[in-house]
């Protein structure tokens, strides 16, 4: 692990979180208020040995991780979740892409913790493995119901500062034989659109 990427202690919380959702303190434990995250629900089933998966795009928001918006965020995002009987994911690292803006891997600017998943194991086992690798007792722990995600918060964001400026990445719809509706992805050229299947 490189020098400059230093973890910040745990420290145990204090508060009484009974009707604070647990996805807020999560969230704000490890990340500021001037971060822009991205929410997306996820639908997955099984068909035969295959695991499929699709995105309720409808859904997709971006939100600052203030305690009282992610409170009434998150409280929607449940229901909504239950009705499209979606799972709830958000990106781990900051975004940079607005609303109707899908936004990429490579527009990522800011790291402000690492983490990791572990599947098929329980808190217990996940954190012998954290000590007997010799990592620092994580910030938050998860429990996902199938594992268990670990996170780091960093003393300082790492910035990745040498990619040049980042490019919106819009979202077009366009309809697909008889009902399925597909997307194409495309940036700005001035007035002009360059498609990324191109």
């Amino acid at each position: 692990m490189e020098s400059s990427l230093q973890i910040e202690s745990t420290v145990p919380a204090t508060e009484a979180t009974n009707n604070v959702h647990p996805g807020v303190t999560l969230l704000t434990t490890l990340y500021d208020e001037k971060y822009l995250l991205l929410f997306r629900p996820v639908e997955t089933w099984t068909e035969g040995d295959r695991k499929k998966s699709r995105v309720d795009y409808k859904h997709v928001r971006y939100r600052h991780a203030t305690r009282d918006g992610l409170q009434r965020f998150i409280r929607h995002f449940d229901f909504d979740s239950k009705t499209e009987l979606t799972n709830q994911f958000f990106g781990v690292y900051p975004r940079i892409a607005g609303a109707s803006r899908f936004d990429l891997a490579w527009q990522i600017r800011t790291v402000r913790c690492l983490w990791a998943d572990i599947d098929n194991c329980d808190v217990s086992v996940a954190l012998e493995r954290v000590t007997s690798a010799a990592l620092p007792y994580p910030t938050a722990i998860v429990n996902s119901g199938n594992g268990v995600h670990l996170y780091w918060r960093l003393k300082q964001p790492f910035v990745i500062d040498d990619a040049g400026p980042s490019i919106p990445i819009h979202i077009e719809p366009i309809q697909s034989g008889q009902s399925r509706k597909k997307a194409r992805r495309y940036v700005l050229e001035g007035k002009d659109r360059v498609y990324l299947d191109q």
